[in-house]
């Protein structure tokens, strides 16, 4: 991302220009939700296990602390790693066996930290990768363009002026993959990442940027900062990965699209699938207001968060239709383990996690 890598950030400055409500019209039997903790801070990821419920905490409240937890199944929550500082953030969590891998972050201009460590079952951390790193190193979408695709003659808009990819690391999430590997969604490097056994880090894919056309309202809402010159013209924003998944031989991830999600430019948001063989990605579905998170269930169906709709919305990975399914708080993570859905919400107050019940779409 061209701004401070910061997911949350990006969508709170969003926030302020979408009504958070919910947007599941059309839910023909809402399931009932069951609280399973509260007074959570900023719990962003989700992995639902037999044993118990492993989540981030990251620092949404401002107490400069970020936490990798666990909601036993006896609806205690111990923290496993606690990290002070303002900057830092736990955010991606995934398990294998008794260890707990997840992402951590530093936003520093000077020295930022992207890494992918593992809670060993001994409690011990270590590093897996150095995203940073590699993102220094290989800067994967150096050679995508993003900003005005066309400038008119005579237009001052040197903010939307085109540019490359930029060196930045943001790793969100973090999926179990096969052979000992890790896969992880940099929302900043606009990339999908595979950590190997050894910890050898690879480029999966680069995400393709994100299309808008900026209409009048865009401009208007700007307050000045967009002139009318540009109105019904094409920017390319950033993708940002927030959610990566893995099944057979593709990946599926969530996109937010980079700007605004209010009504001036409307529900970008996407799902879309790689190809791990060739890193081909092709949209599975889009118009989510503001898609964070993806739970697979069954042999051809998603669950995707819609965090400035409220709503979890269900989608047919074949087809691409999607069917509303619940309505919710700011629903930011989803998980679906032993048939049942689990979710984190009401992210930017005391936030909760939350099983629902009824049953899964299909």
């Amino acid at each position: 991302m061209r701004r401070a890598g910061l997911l949350v950030a990006t969508t709170i400055s969003a926030a302020a220009l979408v009504a958070a409500g919910p947007a599941g019209a059309g839910i023909p039997s809402e399931p009932s939700a069951e609280v399973l903790a509260d007074g959570l801070d900023g719990p962003l990821q989700l992995d639902a296990t037999d044993r118990g419920v492993f989540f981030s905490q990251s620092n949404l409240s401002g107490q400069k602390q970020t936490k990798l937890s666990r909601l036993r199944n006896n609806g205690s929550v111990v923290d496993l790693v606690s990290l002070k500082g303002g900057k830092v953030e736990i955010a991606g969590v995934d398990t294998r066996g008794d260890a707990v891998a997840f992402t951590l972050s530093r936003f520093s201009e000077d020295n930022p930290v992207a890494k992918l460590r593992l809670l060993q079952a001994n409690g011990v951390v270590r590093t897996l990768a150095d995203l940073q790193a590699h993102e220094e190193r290989r800067n994967p979408d150096r050679n995508q363009t993003y900003g005005l695709q066309d400038k008119p003659d005579g237009c001052e808009a040197p903010q939307l002026d085109q540019y490359t990819g930029i060196v930045e690391s943001h790793p969100y999430a973090v999926a179990n993959g096969a052979n000992g590997s890790w896969y992880v969604a940099d929302a900043a490097a606009n990339a999908i990442l595979k950590v190997t056994r050894s910890g050898a880090v690879q480029t999966v894919a680069v995400l393709p940027p994100q299309s808008a056309v900026i209409t009048q309202e865009a401009v208007d809402e700007s307050e000045g900062d967009l002139p009318d010159c540009v109105v019904g013209e094409t920017y390319d924003f950033e993708p940002v990965p927030t959610d990566v998944q893995v099944r057979g031989g593709s990946l599926f991830a969530t996109l937010l699209p980079g700007g605004p999600e209010d009504p001036s430019l409307g529900a970008r948001g996407a799902l879309v699938e790689i190809d791990l063989a060739s890193g081909d990605v092709d949209e599975v579905a889009s118009g989510f207001a503001a898609a964070t998170n993806l739970a697979l269930a069954g042999p051809n169906k998603a669950y995707v968060t819609e965090l400035f709709g409220g709503a979890v919305t269900a989608v047919n990975l074949t087809t691409g239709a999607t069917t509303p399914y619940a309505q919710r708080e700011l629903p930011a993570a989803v998980d679906v383990h032993d048939g049942q859905v689990f979710l984190t919400e009401g992210i930017f107050g005391p936030g909760r996690i939350v099983r629902l019940g009824g049953d899964l779409v299909n």
